[in-house]
């Protein structure tokens, strides 16, 4: 039997890898398998990263889009939608999608996880559709469509300001790109948000971002020792959590 394969997707610092390896540990802890799809980069790797583990690093995007023709991969630049794509432009990440590989890692897992850029979707549905494969899609946003109205945002371009401001507080305390890089992610988070609602994915509210990590590994060990969350944060992280898998185990397939 084929495994459920989820397309996640979200603003940068937004929280998809704390509440992902989370994820990954709960399932285990209930004796089903999991997988994230590796992607490929031309990004430089980060504190904390390892190559074949967050991604496949590759030097440069010239070599990254070498290989991915030459296996097959689907390649494509991580930019805004209608961007124009300058190929000699170095500071344009370029990432890469191993479908044959993707299919594999389905055969043999329960779960199969792909974190993607938005605009990518559509190729990965149509390769799901073609492969009778059963997806679901998430965007993991900071706000729901009512939080907006609640803080007193009554514009589009209100509703912007907000997220921006909300995803520069969490890109400045992760502390992993300059200034420049935190302003362009969270400039185009907004855009990212209404792609997302366009494409019909389920907005899902992760309003800590990737801060509380500790609280977010205290909370993998205790799923991985089968213990109940005691303090008042780790039971309100484990609420967000638990509607993050009852999200992914409702029927959804293309």
């Amino acid at each position: 039997m084929v495994g459920k394969l989820i397309i996640l997707s979200g603003p940068s610092g937004v929280g998809k890898g704390p509440l992902t390896d989370t994820f990954a540990v709960y399932q285990k802890s209930n004796n089903r398998t999991f997988k994230k799809h590796v992607l490929y980069t031309s990004r430089g790797e980060r504190v904390g990263e390892k190559n074949g583990v967050t991604y496949h690093f590759i030097k440069t995007s010239a070599e990254l889009r070498k290989r991915g023709t030459e296996k097959g991969w689907h390649v494509y630049p991580v930019i805004k939608k209608g961007q124009a794509i300058d190929f000699e432009d170095n500071s344009i990440q370029w990432q890469a999608i191993d479908f044959q590989a993707l299919q594999l890692e389905l055969i043999d897992n329960d779960y199969v996880l792909l974190e993607i850029y938005i605009n990518e979707v559509p190729e990965v549905e149509k390769f799901c559709k073609n492969n009778g494969i059963t997806v679901k899609k998430i965007f993991i946003s900071p706000f729901l469509p009512e939080d907006f109205e609640s803080i007193g945002c009554t514009n589009e371009k209100e509703r912007e300001i907000a997220m921006q401001a909300a995803m520069l507080t969490k890109l400045i305390n992760r502390c992993t790109e300059d200034i420049s890089e935190i302003k362009k992610r969270a400039g185009r988070a907004y855009q990212e948000y209404l792609d997302a609602m366009n494409a019909e994915f389920k907005i899902f509210k992760n309003p800590y971002g990737e801060d509380n990590a500790e609280t977010w590994r205290k909370l993998q060990i205790i799923y991985a020792e089968n213990k109940k969350p005691e303090t008042k944060k780790e039971k309100h992280l484990h609420d967000i959590f638990m509607n993050f898998g009852d999200e992914l185990n409702k029927n959804n397939s293309l």
